[in-house]
């Protein structure tokens, strides 16, 4: 899975313009380092990809990749990565719908049949169950009538080593082997990771997905953290990637809360609520971490000098007034005192850039 995505960055390495020694007009310049700049835009979008996905060495390559080439991210990379933390696509309502939909599909999970692989497996081994003991049973007829010489042969017939080989490997006949007691082995130790997760009751299911998921959220928040960190105070896609991140926070503890409330039926279903809670809360403490680190160097009034110019007084305030709005919800009283502190540096920071670009820049 690394050797594609290394691949890609090859390539796009390939397609930057070669220098060509000789000095270059401005105007001629400033085309290259545009074209430049539109190719090296590929590279933080294939290294956030291989981060998000990939583990071990490429992770750590992924990182590097995009800490070095963060100035030329695309805003559709950042406001993709954005969406999926903030769940963009969602509606506010699907939240709560799990837990009335639990019972009713706990009880359709009892209800549901016997996996086909399993079944094939216990018919196989049933039926040479059942000719073995009929094997047996013609022995024992055998010998009880005396017949020694046919016992002989009966046991004979039992222990020959190439019907043993027949019924373990299979005759001529069978190219694949499929019919056979050690392929039947076989394949059960193929097939049970794969019937495993489809044995798992629905409610265990959702509860590891929505883990494996809070994990490619806590991944995609580090990516956004090293681009905030450096770039947050040059780049107006910074401001509107910390009032994401800050709608994100809101939606987490929300979220939290409600589950938290709604609770589980049994032991084994309310330990999944309660682990899930804790990763949904440590990743809305870990987004307001960062939005803490972020607003330090914006808040400047050196920094607030081209930070005003981004954005006309009226939309400035916009900002200042939603999110004042949203900051001051139940849902967001729910991420406790530190959400509502880094809020209100964020309304400060709005509050800040309205007062700037009214006055002007230069006062």
């Amino acid at each position: 899975s690394f050797r594609a995505p290394l691949e890609d960055i090859f390539s796009v390495i390939e397609e930057l313009p070669a220098s060509t020694g000789e000095a270059l007009t401005p105007k001629k310049k400033e085309k290259v380092q545009k074209q430049r700049a539109e190719i090296l835009a590929a590279l933080p979008r294939i290294a956030a990809e291989l981060f998000v996905h990939s583990a071990s060495l490429a992770k750590e390559t992924a990182r590097t990749v995009w800490r070095e080439f963060g100035e030329f991210t695309s805003e559709e990379t950042l406001t993709s990565l954005s969406a999926s933390v903030r769940d963009a696509n969602q509606q506010d309502g699907e939240d709560g719908e799990d837990g009335d939909k639990d019972s009713e599909e706990s009880e359709d999970d009892e209800d549901e049949g016997e996996n086909p692989a399993d079944a094939a497996r216990a018919a196989m081994f049933a039926q040479a169950t059942e000719q073995l003991k009929k094997q047996r049973e013609d022995a024992a007829q055998k010998a009880k009538d005396g017949d020694g010489d046919s016992d002989a042969d009966s046991d004979g017939q039992l222990l020959d080593p190439d019907s043993l080989l027949k019924e373990l490997v299979g005759d001529e006949e069978d190219e694949g082997g499929g019919s056979s007691l050690l392929a039947a082995f076989a394949s059960s130790g193929i097939e049970e990771a794969e019937t495993q997760e489809s044995k798992l009751p629905r409610w265990q299911q959702r509860a590891r997905a929505n883990e494996e998921e809070l994990t490619r959220k806590a991944r995609e928040i580090e990516l956004l953290e090293l681009f905030l960190v450096r770039w947050v105070d040059k780049r107006p896609i910074g401001i509107k990637m910390m009032r994401e991140l800050f709608e994100a926070v809101v939606k987490l503890s929300r979220r939290a809360v409600r589950r938290t409330a709604d609770g589980g039926k049994s032991k084994k279903r309310s330990k999944a609520e309660a682990s899930i809670h804790r990763m949904e809360s440590d990743l809305a403490q870990r987004i307001v971490k960062l939005l803490h680190t972020a607003l330090r160097p914006v808040c400047r009034w050196v920094s607030m000098k081209e930070v005003c110019t981004w954005h006309t007084a009226d939309d400035w305030k916009k900002d200042a007034l939603a999110l004042i709005s949203l900051g001051g919800s139940r849902n967001a009283a729910a991420g406790g005192q530190k959400t509502t502190v880094v809020g209100a540096k964020l309304a400060y920071l709005f509050c800040m850039a309205h007062h700037a670009a009214l006055v002007g820049p230069s006062s």
